[in-house]
């Protein structure tokens, strides 16, 4: 390798070496150039030294322990395309273009994040909002019910309203809208029973307790009809009585009806 004792300075441009001379590396000053010498096409350098001016290799350059460039630019470097080769600054540019605009693009996708969170905060108030809206049981007389319910999810919230109607107890149709932050929802159903059915009975409890309401009320009416009878009853069994006596014929006890009845 070339080699040098003590750190020496290179100037370039030296002149052409003489024949048969080591190829020359510029004029040094300082240091020992018995450690400087060539192997083939390459120039060995042994300690350090330094270039004054411009260098340029026209082969590859080897360093075992590093360079120190003093501050100095190393220009015309082509791209690194090796996993140990060094990089440009136009490879480090785009890196850092990348790098910038992969942080412009983190930054939209958490807000787009933070925006989706409020969004489903907002439908989960919506829906429980819409899950509060229940009918009344049906009422053969009143087929439309209304409903308003209210919900709240991690700190949103919303008020639904709602209506439905039953032109029968086995059918319903129903509709609701939930309505808070601009996340507004809307619904509609149907409902329906199906099977054999009991015909045109009705099971809800509005009905029955109507017909039971109308029971009552036939039970008593034929209360007052039997009282009002047991009045009469009594009143012609008393003008009986008044005509018998009259006649002379009054109506027997019990006692003296059993004791006219002939021995056998």
């Amino acid at each position: 390798m070339l080699s040098s004792a003590q750190p020496m300075t290179m100037a370039l441009n030296a002149p052409a070496p003489a024949n048969g001379d080591p190829a020359p590396v510029g004029n040094p000053t300082g240091g020992d150039m018995s450690n400087i010498h060539t192997d083939g096409d390459t120039t060995i350098v042994e300690k350090d030294f330094t270039v004054e001016g411009n260098s340029t290799f026209n082969g590859s350059a080897t360093f075992e322990k590093g360079a120190d460039m003093k501050g100095n630019k190393i220009t015309n470097v082509a791209a690194g395309t090796e996993a140990t080769d060094g990089v440009n600054y136009g490879q480090l540019q785009a890196v850092q273009n990348q790098v910038d605009a992969n942080s412009q693009n983190i930054g939209i996708l958490g807000s787009a994040v933070n925006k989706l969170g409020d969004r489903i905060e907002r439908v989960g108030a919506g829906a429980a909002a819409l899950a509060a809206l229940h009918p009344l049981d049906f009422d053969p007389d009143n087929k439309l019910d209304f409903a308003a319910g209210f919900g709240n999810y991690r700190g949103a919230s919303a008020v639904a309203v709602g209506a439905f109607y039953r032109p029968s107890e086995n059918v319903m149709f129903s509709v609701g809208g939930a309505f808070g932050g601009g996340e507004d929802m809307v619904n509609a159903g149907v409902s329906f029973k199906v099977g054999a059915g009991s015909g045109s009975a009705t099971t809800s409890r509005t009905a029955m307790a109507k017909s039971l309401k109308s029971m009552q009320e036939v039970v008593a009416s034929q209360d007052a009809q039997l009282a009002q009878q047991r009045e009469q009853i009594d009143k012609l069994t008393a003008m009986v009585e008044l005509l018998m006596e009259q006649n002379g014929q009054a109506q027997p006890k019990d006692g003296d009806a059993q004791a006219a009845q002939p021995q056998q």
